[in-house]
């Protein structure tokens, strides 16, 4: 009986070391799949940071753009009006009236790009 008991005290033990090692490795494992996660959390934090100035600076080429096509709108628009108001002297014959087109002209300059 002794013997049994000896015999099965050293399975245990065995069994007990075998125990050990799992829990060991599954702690080694919890560790490095933490570790895993607090890298990933940083770089998902990093990734959605370089969004968020990519966003603004697309914005902001944006907005520079809305204002640069404005202001060729508008010039289009100044440089066409004194074209066509120097076309209708031409063509009415009111060289007289020339020289209030190009005053007129003159001052839309000014307030468009003033």
């Amino acid at each position: 009986m002794v013997v049994v008991l000896v015999i099965q005290n050293e399975s245990f033990r065995a069994e007990i070391d075998s125990l050990r090692l799992k829990l060991q490795s599954s702690a080694e494992e919890t560790t490095m799949l933490r570790r895993s996660l607090d890298e990933s959390r940083a770089t998902g934090d990093r990734l959605h940071q370089e969004n968020d100035v990519a966003i603004q600076n697309i914005d902001q080429w944006l907005r520079e753009q809305k204002f640069v096509y404005f202001k060729f709108v508008s010039f289009l628009i100044v440089f066409f009006s004194f074209v066509a108001l120097k076309l209708f002297c031409w063509v009415t014959g009111g060289a007289s009236g020339l020289k209030e087109v190009l005053f007129q002209w003159r001052l839309c300059i000014l307030r468009h790009h003033g």
